[in-house]
């Protein structure tokens, strides 16, 4: 598959039928690969945050824009419903469905993880961590979010990677488990223990 424009992210259907990209900010593009063709394309004047992630199931495709996730139903190619975040400045860096589709999470790049009821869009977990939450990973049963990030800095980037922390999704709080965290060697630079 060539391509005109920049890829900001793939992802592909369980059953491997669908390829959807993000392209240039601004297409969304789902792609039969068993006829190596573009089934829909959506473009939006929007400028879309450059990810997403499909349910497992395939029902559902979650794209950020702005300070809200869209979430599109995929039998009509249309946004089912928004999610929405209360705080006012909410810049996603990651997003990803729980293994069973029932939750939503979102890494916010100023800092607090949040997880969402997909099915209703209740906001189930909003972290008070100070941490920017980058990357994204839930544990196979679902009940768990792993985070990876860093502090955030006035010059407007923390730095990925160096604190993974795991949340409990049912509960929202810290489960006590930072399990890395910044550390300063003789030279004063930072790595991970």
């Amino acid at each position: 598959i060539e391509l005109d424009g920049l890829v900001d992210d793939f992802t592909i259907s369980q059953d491997e039928t669908w390829l959807i990209t993000i392209m240039n900010r601004n297409t969304i593009l789902v792609w039969n690969l068993a006829g190596n063709r573009v089934d829909k394309s959506i473009f939006t004047d929007e400028s879309l945050e450059g990810h997403l992630a499909l349910s497992p199931d395939s029902r559902w495709l979650a794209v950020p824009i702005h300070d809200e996730i869209w979430i599109y139903d995929t039998d009509k190619w249309e946004i089912e419903r928004t999610l929405e975040s209360d705080e006012t400045v909410f810049s996603v860096e990651d997003v990803l469905f729980s293994p069973t589709g029932r939750y939503l999470a979102a890494g916010d790049f100023f800092d607090k993880p949040h997880i969402w009821e997909v099915d209703n869009g209740r906001l189930r977990v909003k972290t008070e961590d100070i941490n920017t939450a980058e990357m994204l990973l839930f544990t196979l049963d679902g009940e768990q979010l792993i985070t990876a990030g860093g502090p955030y800095s006035v010059s407007g980037r923390g730095s990925p990677g160096n604190i993974i922390r795991i949340w409990d999704v049912f509960e929202g709080d810290d489960a006590d488990s930072t399990i890395a965290e910044p550390a300063t060697d003789a030279e004063g630079t930072e790595g991970i223990e």
